[in-house]
């Protein structure tokens, strides 16, 4: 059996599954393997973004269960600037309209595992001209979380203060300004 890594060997923090722990689960007749730690989110998503049959029936989302994934969730967002990042995000067919950051801002930052993983997503999106105006946004928010909550003690973060909720809103002004100047995804033919 193969327990699909979330995270790469120097991503790795306590959660759900661990390289080190997931082969323990296995027994006589059954091994147990974690799969897939060599690489962080964006390096796996870059080894299938060019497939054909991705393009057609990639299913990321966990809020919408019918065809299509909602495009707007979390992980929806999150994979979608992925893709733009390899520069085969417009031919994603299974995600509608263009990429929206306020839900990612909303609920993309509720813990210590989510902030890791903006972390990293907001890294990849400054390294590339196409997408660095997102990745800006996000790292700001990265940022100023980590300055608000630098030691959060357990994986929740706290509720949001009045500060917090300030700071949302002009990050959401902002991306909402730049999806409108610069819509992803970006078609490079356009």
């Amino acid at each position: 059996m193969r327990i699909a890594s979330g995270k790469s060997y120097d991503q790795v923090i306590p959660w759900g599954s661990h390289p080190l722990t997931d082969p323990l689960w296995s027994s006589e007749g059954v091994r147990v393997i974690h799969d897939g730690a060599d690489a962080p989110r964006g390096g796996k998503i870059a080894r299938i973004a060019h497939e054909p049959l991705v393009h057609e029936h990639l299913r990321v989302c966990w809020e919408q269960f019918d065809q299509e994934n909602c495009g707007s969730c979390v992980n929806c967002t999150r994979t979608r600037l992925y893709f733009e990042l390899t520069g085969a995000g417009h031919r994603l067919r299974t995600f509608p309209g263009h990429i929206t950051l306020h839900r990612l801002l909303d609920n993309g930052f509720r813990d210590v595992n989510e902030v890791l993983n903006m972390r990293h997503l907001a890294d990849a999106l400054l390294a590339n001209a196409t997408t660095r105006a997102y990745g800006s946004i996000i790292d700001a928010r990265v940022r100023f979380i980590n300055r608000r909550h630098p030691n959060p003690g357990g994986t929740p973060l706290p509720a949001p203060d009045r500060r917090d909720r300030l700071a949302l809103r002009l990050a959401r002004r902002r991306a909402r300004m730049l999806e409108q100047r610069q819509p992803l995804p970006h078609r490079p033919d356009a």
